[in-house]
């Protein structure tokens, strides 16, 4: 039965790797999958490219997924699961909920705001 089990799990480990499924919903909870693509959102470096200054009360990190890559935002009170920091090329899975507002501003006074999905609390990345 345990062998059975593993199995399964394996089988659909395979699954979400190889489609790289990026949303699925399991009753009222959100989860994401893919393959860190960048350490920061390209929404955020494209602002700060443009001279902007962002304040980030975490990390941002962008996917790649079927779906095409997608930006999130990690507060920094969520660490994950895994204990690995996030590096490119890492797979990552985890539960999100809600969006959060970055604010960023440039020198000359302009402000711009970027809305993310956030990564709760249960997320982690492969240890490669």
């Amino acid at each position: 039965m345990q062998k059975l089990l593993v199995g399964v799990l394996v089988v659909l480990s395979g699954f979400f790797i190889i489609t790289s499924t990026t949303n699925a919903t399991f009753g009222f909870r959100l989860f994401f999958g893919g393959i860190i693509a960048n350490t920061e959102a390209i929404e955020i470096t494209v602002l700060k490219g443009a001279g902007y200054d962002c304040v980030i009360p975490g990390s941002t990190i962008e996917i790649w997924s079927a779906a095409g890559p997608t930006s999130y935002f990690i507060p920094s009170s969520n660490p994950p699961r895994t204990n690995t920091i996030p590096a490119s090329y890492q797979q990552i899975l985890g539960e999100y909920g809600g969006d959060t507002n970055i604010t960023c501003t440039h020198p000359e006074g302009s402000v711009t705001n970027v809305l993310l999905p956030t990564i709760s609390s249960n997320w982690g990345t492969s240890l490669w």
